[in-house]
């Protein structure tokens, strides 16, 4: 059973500056519990080459064994990530930890990256099939007050996304997104 949110570590930020085990999470937060084979086929990986990355998932508490499953000549462990959200720990935050996390941010939006580059490579561009694809940067000023409002709709639109993942078989589509202030410009 999942917890409801994990607060990251230091070494948990650090753990998943890799692309790999970050699509490994993501991975097992939508399709969990599954065994490395399973992860395997869903990230289009070799098996073999994901069964480290899965020990320093566990390793730092990101991920958690659940159970074994008789395949035909083996025991196979199956594997959960270990809450439904993962969150930045609540400031004050040392440097260190920000420079950790801004390097995490890289490897998420290269998996996004990929991602959105293949759904455009891999599209049929017949009218029965066509799903928008979209990318855009936003900039905008917002009071303290309408921050509180924005971070509520956008938990309100990932619950609804989670929400509907639960319950509709329809086709998979993806959200990035880094909502941060804007860098005070140099003179």
């Amino acid at each position: 059973m999942r917890k409801d949110t994990l607060n990251f570590t230091l070494d948990q930020i650090r753990c998943l500056t890799s692309p790999v085990r970050t699509e490994l999470l993501y991975a097992l937060l939508i399709d969990g519990p599954l065994t490395v084979a399973e992860l395997a086929t869903l990230v289009e990986r070799p098996a073999k080459s994901l069964y480290y990355q899965v020990r320093l998932l566990e390793k730092f508490g990101l991920i958690v064994q659940t159970g074994t499953r008789r395949t035909s000549n083996r025991e196979e462990r199956i594997y959960d990530a270990t809450a439904d959200n993962m969150v930045v720990q609540p400031p004050p935050l040392s440097p260190e930890y920000r420079r950790e996390f801004a390097k995490n941010v890289q490897s998420v939006m290269v998996n996004a990256s990929q991602e959105f580059g293949q759904a455009l490579m891999e599209a049929d561009e017949s009218l029965d099939d066509f799903q928008p694809r979209y990318a855009r940067r936003l900039t905008f000023r917002l009071t303290p007050d309408h921050q509180v409002i924005f971070m509520n709709k956008l938990r309100e639109m990932l619950d609804y996304g989670r929400e509907l993942d639960d319950k509709v078989h329809g086709k998979r589509f993806a959200v990035a997104m880094l909502v941060a202030p804007m860098p005070k410009r140099r003179s």
